[in-house]
């Protein structure tokens, strides 16, 4: 399985003493900030500072949108 490295494109919204974190406006899970631990929905991952979105490589479709547009002919969709 690859990872991709999303964390400057997480975001985090402080809310009743957690830290809620978001990609692509989607919730990934949070950080619960006294006990200083991650919690992650499946299909994401932490390694030291940074957070990945795990992408099997054999589906049809990528789970998480990497660009805006595919297949444009020199930027003209």
């Amino acid at each position: 399985m690859k990872t991709k490295d999303i964390t400057t494109k997480v975001v985090g919204k402080f809310q009743n003493g957690k830290l809620f974190l978001f990609y692509q406006n989607r919730l990934i899970g949070k950080v619960q900030l006294d006990q200083e631990q991650f919690l992650l929905n499946e299909g994401f991952k932490v390694d030291g500072d940074r957070i990945y979105a795990m992408i099997k490589e054999n589906e049809g479709h990528q789970p998480y949108i990497s660009h805006y547009v595919d297949n444009c002919d020199l930027g003209w969709c």
